[in-house]
């Protein structure tokens, strides 16, 4: 997995069979303005890697929470992805499921984009 196919990057706490607690990196390849973007752990030899960007682009959970919040890395450019991104380019969430990710939904959505859905669906 490269790091600039990466669109969102959040930390997590799991349990191992033995009840043994670790963070995780969880990472998503699916586009920027995706609702329900499906997560993977990174990979073990990218976790340096991942983690070190996750904290630079201002993520970051709180020893009490079992997920931390979520940066979105928007859609670039093969051209743009080349240099590095900052934190000015991201936003960061604490919940997906959120009202503010759910409420900013509507502007991923044009109207003329929803209504060439609707006469491609027949």
């Amino acid at each position: 997995m490269s790091i600039q196919e990466i669109h969102f990057i959040r930390d997590a706490l799991v349990t191992d069979f033995q009840g043994k607690e670790s963070s995780v990196m969880e990472v998503s390849l699916s586009n920027a303005s995706s609702i329900h973007p499906k997560f993977q752990q990174a990979a073990f030899y990218e976790m340096d890697e991942v983690r070190a960007l996750y904290a630079k682009l201002g993520g970051s959970r709180s020893a009490n929470d079992s997920r931390g919040s979520t940066v979105i890395i928007p859609n670039r450019s093969r051209w743009a992805s080349l240099r590095g991104i900052s934190a000015e380019e991201v936003r960061v969430v604490q919940d997906l499921d959120s009202s503010e990710r759910q409420g900013s939904s509507g502007d991923l959505h044009s109207e003329s984009s929803r209504t060439r859905d609707r006469n491609m669906r027949g």
